[in-house]
This record gives structure tokens, C-alpha cells and sequence, in this order.
């Protein structure tokens, strides 16, 4: 249901968010996904970004930002998945700005 490119990487790097919870993450030039996330409430994935934070500039560290209608995470697809930030909330998500 979202779809990312991570710009960084000049397209090899893929985020597919799907119906069913979960976030893959793939290299183009690999047939299996290198990362897959899951969210908790199993509601649909309803946006995907790739960032890059001030302290990954010069490395290949993109975190992802992924968004189902009660949370927003964001996590390092590089560090076994680990979530830097989740954030709930009471009101319905469908998208995910960064600004």
C-alpha cells in the first residue's frame, strides 16, 4: 500500500509497505527482501520515506520512516530493525510528511 526508493542509494534500495503490517526492504539486484518490519497494530502500511539524519551524511545509513493510521516509526533497516522512534496517536494516519 506505500512504496518508497531510498534516493541515497540511486534507486537499488526498495521499501515496499504492504496490507498485512509489514515493511520490506529490498536491493534490487537480490531476489529476498534484507529487511522486514512489522507493525504491531497489523493495520496497512499508508506511507514510506527513506531520511537521511545529520549523523549518517557520508554513509550508506539511511533510517526509514514508516507510517500505519496509529503509528509512525522510524527505525535503521541496517541495525536488525531497531526502532529509534515510535510514535502513537489517537487520531488516523494516512500520511507522513517530513519537512
Amino acid at each position: 500500500t506505500a512504496l518508497a526508493f531510498d534516493p541515497q542509494l540511486r534507486g537499488l534500495r526498495l521499501a515496499i509497505g504492504d496490507a498485512d503490517a509489514a515493511v520490506k526492504i529490498y536491493d534490487m539486484r537480490k531476489r529476498e527482501p534484507i529487511s522486514i518490519k512489522h507493525h504491531q497494530y497489523e493495520l496497512p502500511i499508508a506511507d514510506i520515506h527513506f531520511t537521511n539524519p545529520p549523523m549518517s551524511q557520508g554513509t550508506q545509513s539511511s533510517m526509514v520512516i514508516s507510517a500505519d493510521p496509529r503509528v509512525i516509526k522510524i527505525w535503521d533497516p541496517n541495525k536488525q530493525d531497531k526502532v529509534l522512534v515510535n510514535v502513537e496517536t489517537a487520531a488516523p494516519l494516512t500520511r507522513a510528511v517530513i519537512a
